[in-house]
């Protein structure tokens, strides 16, 4: 291979090399695990202030499943992409921006933590703070492209509660959860906070 077809090739794949978001540290996924858990903790989980379904932890929870719940089975589309963070305004995501909320636990105070990674954390993290099992996490969940311009994921994709049964299990199921996956999340769901 002659010199200049190497410095064409390293030109071109320079570019995609660059974009590439810096991978966050075990440091930084554990600061931000303490501090959320540190803060869910001092506000507790809603039952012992009589604030039931209005806790930061159930927050966390709920946020999770709604930027999971976007998935389709049939063609992992969608999913744990961090774009909930680009449709709070939505009618399915309503309640879910808190006054109280850290800036730092948002997209605005990451650091190199992507978005997707931050609510699937926040939601283990809160698990965890309010008595539940320890759950593993892994890492690596990339934002949906284009996320810090704005990028969503099509509207409509989360079951509203005024939908009819037949809707909302139909879209429960195209997310790949079977009977007895609905029926537990949808008993249990509500129970944090």
């Amino acid at each position: 291979m002659s010199l200049r077809t190497l410095a064409l090739a390293s030109l071109l794949l320079a570019p995609a090399a660059l974009a590439q978001p810096p991978t966050p540290s075990d440091a930084e996924y554990d600061a931000f695990a303490g501090d959320l858990l540190s803060v869910i903790k001092e506000r507790g989980c809603g039952a012992e202030r009589g604030t039931a379904g209005h806790s930061l932890a159930a927050v966390w929870l709920r946020a999770s499943f709604h930027d999971i719940g976007t998935w389709f089975a049939s063609n992992t589309s969608f999913g744990s992409d961090g774009s909930l963070l680009n449709e709070l305004e939505r009618a399915e995501n309503k309640g879910l921006v808190r006054a109280d909320m850290p800036d730092r636990h948002t997209a605005h105070g990451l650091g190199n933590i992507s978005a997707a990674d931050s609510i699937g954390l926040g939601a283990v993290v809160s698990i965890a703070a309010c008595g539940g099992p320890q759950v593993n996490f892994f890492t690596g969940r990339s934002d949906l492209l284009g996320f810090d311009t704005g990028a969503t994921n099509p509207a409509g994709l989360i079951p509203l509660p005024e939908q009819s049964n037949a809707t909302i299990i139909a879209r429960m199921q195209s997310m790949g959860l079977e009977d007895v996956d609905i029926v537990a999340l949808s008993s249990g769901s509500h129970t944090l906070g």
